[in-house]
This record gives C-alpha cells, sequence and structure tokens, in this order.
C-alpha cells in the first residue's frame, strides 16, 4: 500500500472511531490514555510504539487487567494531530489554564489542545503573575497544607508563638486562634496577585496575621511578649517562644547578665522567663528561673570552672556589681 492510500485509510478509521483517539503516557511507551479517560496497555505484537497520538482500534477488556481500569490494545493506527483539525474540528477545544509547578516553586501557564475531553498537546508559555487564574491555583496548591506554607517563614513562626503564649496567659484579650481556617484565609490573602511561593512570603505572612489584631492587641503583643528584651550589656536579644506552652527561652552569655538581679517576666508579670545562662562557646551552664539563686550559690562553681578556659573573659568574684559586657564573637540578635 502506498503512502498515500495508507494515509486515507488512517483518516477514515479516525473518522470512524474518534471516541478511540489514545494519547501515550510519556512515563510507558506500552500504555496510553483512551478519550473518556480509560486506560490502555498495547499487547506485545502491536507494532504502534513512537507516534504520540493512536487510534486503540480494538480495546477489550482481559481478566488480569479488570482490575486495573485498563484495556489490551493489539491493533492500533498511528495518527497525526494535524488530522484532528482538519477531519473533525467541532471536537477541538483550545484554552489556557495555570499549574503550580513544585520545582520551581511557581505557576506555570499552560496552553492545551483538547480533543473530545482528552488533552492532546500541552505546552507551557511561561510564568504568570498578577493573574486571577495564577493565583487561584498557587492558592489551590498551597492549602493542602496550609501549616507548612506558615512553618517556612520564620516571621510567621515567631508570630505565631508569641500569639500562643498570650492566649493561654492573657486570655482576657481575646486574641484570635490562628486555627487552620484562620490560616487559610490569610494564605488566600497572601496568594492575590502572586505566582510564586517566593511571592507569597513576599507579601509578609507575618504582617498578615498581625493586621488580624486589633490596636489594643498590638499594643499588648509588643509590651507583654516582645520579640527581644535588653539585657544588661546593652544588646537586645531575641526570645525563643515555643507554640506548645513551655516557658519563653532567653539565651545569654553570661558576661552579659552580670548586674541583673531578677529573672524577667512576660505578660504582665505572669509568666518568667527560662534563662539559659551560656558559656563563651555559647554552650548552657545552667538553666533556671531564678537568676537570683544562681547568683548567690551556683555562680561560684561555674567562674571556677571556666575562668582558666577562657581568660579572656570577665569572671569577676561579685556579679551583682560587675560590669555588664557583650564580650568574644557575637551571635545574632534582633
Amino acid at each position: 500500500m502506498n503512502r498515500e492510500r495508507e494515509t486515507a485509510l488512517r483518516k477514515i478509521l479516525l473518522t470512524a472511531y474518534p471516541d478511540r483517539v489514545t494519547l501515550r503516557r510519556a512515563n510507558d511507551p506500552a500504555r496510553g490514555l483512551m478519550v473518556g479517560g480509560r486506560g490502555v496497555v498495547l499487547e506485545p505484537s502491536c507494532v504502534v510504539r513512537q507516534a504520540p497520538l493512536f487510534l486503540s482500534i480494538d480495546p477489550r477488556d482481559t481478566a488480569a487487567m479488570a482490575g486495573a481500569g485498563e484495556a489490551r490494545v493489539s491493533l492500533a493506527s498511528a495518527i497525526d494531530e494535524a488530522w484532528l483539525e482538519e477531519l473533525l474540528p467541532h471536537l477541538i477545544e483550545r484554552r489556557t489554564m495555570h499549574r503550580f509547578d513544585e520545582t520551581r516553586g511557581k505557576v506555570m501557564r499552560l496552553r492545551q489542545t483538547i480533543f473530545a475531553g482528552l488533552v492532546v498537546r500541552e505546552e507551557e508559555s511561561g510564568a504568570r503573575g498578577g493573574h486571577e487564574g495564577a493565583s487561584e491555583a498557587l492558592f489551590e496548591t498551597l492549602q493542602r497544607d496550609v501549616e507548612a506554607v506558615f512553618k517556612n517563614d520564620e516571621s510567621a513562626v515567631r508570630l505565631l508563638a508569641r500569639l500562643s503564649f498570650l492566649r493561654r496567659q492573657m486570655p482576657e484579650l481575646g486574641w484570635p486562634e490562628m486555627n487552620h481556617d484562620d490560616l487559610e484565609e490569610i494564605l488566600r490573602e497572601a496568594c492575590a496577585g502572586a505566582a510564586s511561593l517566593a511571592q507569597v512570603h513576599a507579601h509578609g505572612l507575618a504582617r498578615l496575621i498581625e493586621s488580624r489584631l486589633s490596636w489594643k492587641q498590638r499594643a499588648a503583643l509588643d509590651q507583654h511578649a516582645p520579640e527581644a528584651v535588653a539585657v544588661p550589656s546593652g544588646s537586645r536579644i531575641r526570645l525563643q517562644y515555643a507554640d506548645d506552652g513551655a516557658a519563653p527561652i532567653l539565651a545569654a552569655r553570661l558576661q552579659e547578665l552580670f548586674g541583673w538581679a531578677e529573672t524577667p517576666r512576660l505578660a504582665a508579670g505572669r509568666a518568667p522567663v527560662l534563662l539559659h545562662l551560656l558559656g563563651p562557646n555559647y554552650r548552657p551552664v545552667q538553666v533556671t528561673m531564678d537568676l537570683k539563686n544562681f547568683w548567690n550559690t551556683t555562680y561560684a562553681e561555674v567562674r571556677k570552672n571556666l575562668r582558666a578556659r577562657y581568660p579572656k573573659h570577665p569572671w569577676p568574684e561579685d556579679p551583682w556589681n560587675a560590669p555588664a559586657a557583650a564580650v568574644g564573637r557575637r551571635r545574632r540578635r534582633e
């Protein structure tokens, strides 16, 4: 059979069986997806092994494949995508859609060619921001694990932990719960006009969380659960809040706290911080909520153990009246 007659025959078959147009699966050349959503498996004897589109001429069920929902095909005919437009244009639809690419962390715009409900071609046309479809595709993807989005934003994590602390310590101020539904609503706001995860974080999740607070609550947040506290050395050191009810932690080197008599308290004095008193190597030498007792009882032994190892650091006998100093290499502060 010459090429022209062969092509004519294939076109006749396509016209007769448009419901058997099949798209070969990219990850398995022996399988395809037929119009209507049915999966097919090509028999080893089938010679159509490369054409992206083909007709499944004799799809049939077998006992072995029944549970998989796929049909066996031994007779197939390769077809050209252009024939769909030529012979069956009324079954062709083209549309633009958006899909989140997890590898690249952004929404891509896709142009699809659809034949009788089967997507036969899909082409990327780049990232697309500022478009409602892109924003919705981004939100629909991220909302599958809303909490993970917030956990990957350091500022949001810290703010949520501070709010959790004050909900326990000062419930009379009516703090918002910041439950799943609340976070989902904030995420939707952050996705508006965005086409990537980076743009969501650039919108400022912490800022959107804080916008849910009243003026009175914002003032109370800064006063009763500050992000950082000033220590006698003059440094401002960030507090470590947890969302499980544990006491906030203030980790500071001993030399920065000389002269500090009392353990700081938060939430209008209701909750002392947990002090991690650090040596020059930034490892805790004592964990306590009673700083006064540490100076009076334990400090002398700590001084004895550390001053020979770190002679460049001050180790006064009287920590009550010694000047506090931020000596040595600084770690990140506020």
